[in-house]
């Protein structure tokens, strides 16, 4: 019996992983003022509020 993986598992692995670094690349902190959203990929913060009912953010 062959110990190798099939291609097609090896290949639907990486599309996993790939959806999932896209998904969960923000992390967002709020408090009843603001939003602070920090990116996992680059570490980037930025600082959202809300006024005349649009959102502004602003690099930290």
């Amino acid at each position: 019996m062959s110990n190798r993986t099939p291609f097609s598992i090896v290949v639907a692995g990486i599309i996993i992983a790939a959806a999932l670094a896209v998904l969960f690349r923000w992390h967002i902190l709020t408090s009843e003022t603001r939003i602070v959203r920090i990116d996992r990929w680059t570490g980037n913060i930025q600082v959202c509020s809300q006024s005349d009912g649009k959102i502004a953010c602003v690099d930290e």
